[in-house]
């Protein structure tokens, strides 16, 4: 076991957490330091998994040291709550045998450590928010980028009949194959991008990526989405929201732009005409 010391402003300290929970990890722990600084101690399996996440990490001070023989699996999963996500998520850890959904909420495993989308990040909390709004009973998904899968188990509970998912990492494809078939969801998941679905199209899309991959793939995005479809955008920040809502407001056929936010985070929720 190897520990990973970040020093991160405090403001900065939950989103750098919700980065860190995407990757396989083994605990973290949290210390409030002066000058409103939070050092951050991540617990991996490894050497060579530490590495990996200091250079993901470089912008921060940090170092690495042997880790104690606590029970870092232990203890990391004592940090991970079940949380209501919307009006009808109900998120708990996928070890969490005894987890059990509050009246009117629909239980959704999180897949923690396994690609990008545990459900802990505010991007995919933000998605989960927009799909639950969105009608998926009875049609086809489409998920770009899926990275774990949670998006397309979420659709599975709200009744899509069916649901595709790409990623250009074959690792978050291996995970979302893993976490899909343990939740009993069926779905056709493939290495790539949107462009290796067409012709077909699809009543709903959903793409939690980051603004530049989402600009650069607006256009055939609105081409694998069906007349009166659902297009649910997330992974974007504040900062970065009004140059993605100009480029849907240009977009043929949108008829009503939706628009949420959580954090530093903004997702869009997009309407298309005929």
């Amino acid at each position: 076991m190897v520990v990973l010391s970040l020093t991160v402003p405090a403001a900065e300290s939950d989103l750098v957490i919700g980065e860190l929970s995407e990757h396989a990890l083994e605990g973290i722990r949290e210390t409030d330091l002066p000058g409103a600084l939070v050092r951050l101690d991540v617990f991996v399996a490894d050497a060579a998994a530490a590495e990996n996440l200091a250079a993901r990490f470089s912008a921060f001070p940090l170092s690495t040291a042997g880790a104690d023989a606590r029970d870092w699996v232990a203890y990391s999963r004592s940090l991970w709550k079940p949380l209501e996500v919307g009006d009808r998520f109900y998120l708990a850890p996928e070890w969490d045998e005894d987890a059990v959904a509050p009246e009117g909420r629909i239980l959704l495993r999180m897949p923690v450590g396994q690609g990008f989308g545990s459900g802990f990040h505010e991007t995919t909390q933000l998605a989960l928010r927009a799909l639950e709004i969105t009608p998926v009973e009875g049609v086809s998904v489409l998920d770009v980028g899926t990275g774990s899968g949670i998006l397309l188990a979420a659709a599975k509970t709200l009744g899509a009949s069916s649901l595709v998912g790409c990623d250009l990492d074959p690792v978050a494809i291996e995970a979302a194959q893993d976490y899909l078939s343990a939740s009993g969801v069926p779905a056709s998941l493939f290495q790539g991008s949107i462009g290796a679905v067409r012709p077909q199209r699809f009543p709903v899309i959903m793409a939690n990526l980051n603004a530049t991959l989402i600009l650069n793939l607006l256009g055939p995005l609105f081409a694998a989405l069906e007349p009166r479809g659902a297009l649910i955008l997330s992974g974007i920040l504040q900062e970065e929201s009004a140059a993605i809502r100009a480029a849907l407001e240009r977009a043929p056929g949108v008829i009503r732009i939706y628009h949420s936010a959580q954090g530093d985070w903004v997702n869009f929720r997009v309407s298309t005409g005929v």
